[in-house]
């Protein structure tokens, strides 16, 4: 199981605009064979600071990161970026993960 954060700051004139655009990429991530979890969050005190929380079975990330509704999005979000997008790849030990 492979676990992303990956953190967007887009401006904040414009983070109700990009809402649209992360639905789209949420939607159609949830719907990929692998993907267990796939969460947008976003911050409390900064409204254009963005959080995806990503859960992927091991072969799945690679088709993720290929797919045409991530290029889609990477194209669109990318003149409403206030930072680059930062991405965390992490690997949780087998007995923090919580079996539903």
């Amino acid at each position: 199981m492979i676990t992303i954060i990956a953190r967007i700051q887009v401006r904040p004139e414009q983070a109700d605009e990009a809402m649209p655009i992360f639905e789209k990429l949420v939607q159609a991530s949830r719907l990929e064979p692998g993907c267990v979890q796939y969460d947008l969050h976003r911050g409390k005190d900064n409204n254009g600071l963005f959080f995806f929380y990503e859960r992927w079975k091991e072969d799945a990330l690679d088709t993720h990161n290929g797919s045409a509704h991530l290029a889609a999005f990477r194209e669109t979000i990318g003149p409403m970026l206030l930072a680059p997008v930062e991405v965390h790849r992490l690997d949780a030990p087998e007995f923090t993960i919580v079996q539903n």
